[in-house]
């Protein structure tokens, strides 16, 4: 899901939204204050070819950091797993956000 999210690859003012032909550009000023306050202008977050390996190594290794990033993802892809259950006996989070969504949709 996060690839079809917008990313800024460039100091330009304007970046594209994939998989939404419809709003096509997205300029800085119509993203909220606290989206500016959360990422500063001039951020960069750009992973450069050369430090593909490194970061791969890094999470892959054994190192206290890379242990530790693998259980947060764990722990990440159950918290999702979870919510996303749609069983007789128990609805997720966001299976019951969607319920919600849709029984309001019905009523308008």
């Amino acid at each position: 899901m996060w690839l079809n999210l917008p990313h800024k690859h460039t100091e330009n003012v304007e970046f594209l939204l994939p998989d939404f032909p419809e709003a096509g550009k997205l300029h800085v000023s119509q993203m909220s204050p606290a989206m500016h306050q959360a990422v500063p202008r001039g951020t960069n977050f750009d992973v450069r070819q050369e430090n593909i390996v490194e970061k791969m190594e890094l999470v892959m290794g054994e190192s206290e950091k890379g242990k530790e990033m693998r259980r947060r993802a764990c722990e990440n892809k159950e918290i999702i797993r979870d919510a996303t259950r749609d069983e007789e006996n128990y609805k997720g989070s966001s299976v019951k956000a969607m319920e919600e969504f849709f029984n309001a949709a019905r009523l308008n």
